[in-house]
């Protein structure tokens, strides 16, 4: 389907993060029939993934077993990765500190299939 282009998001500090995973099934950016449950369209080649990744968890009373150790999973992830490294904004190519500053505090809390133009840099504490 579409490119996956990369993109830069700044985060601020004390924000909440949330892995969207029902959202990644559905974008028609990179599903021909988002609305259609067809876990085949995961599969490549010889059982190869493609596009965004497969989040069947599902919902209700046919939800996946395993989904709230998932979600235990994707947290701590998130927290070792906040605990190891600094995460720090990018600068545009040209972008002075004061303009990435404005850029940054133009953002806002939305929900968003295709965020802005944002990058972070991991460094190492």
């Amino acid at each position: 389907m579409g490119n996956i282009t990369e993109r830069t998001r700044l985060i601020r500090k004390g924000s909440h993060i949330i892995i969207d995973s029902p959202a990644c099934q559905r974008n028609p950016r990179y599903w021909e029939n988002p609305s259609k449950f067809d876990p085949t369209r995961h599969l490549g080649q010889a059982g190869a993934t493609k596009g965004p990744g497969y989040t069947g968890f599902s919902m209700g009373v046919r939800q996946c077993i395993g989904k709230r150790f998932a979600e235990v999973e994707m947290v701590s992830l998130v927290v070792n990765l906040v605990r190891r490294f600094k995460l720090l904004p990018v600068p545009l190519e040209g972008e002075t500190f004061e303009q990435l500053q404005k850029r940054y505090e133009k953002g806002n809390e939305e929900l968003s299939f295709t965020p802005d133009n944002w990058d972070i840099r991991l460094e190492r504490r």
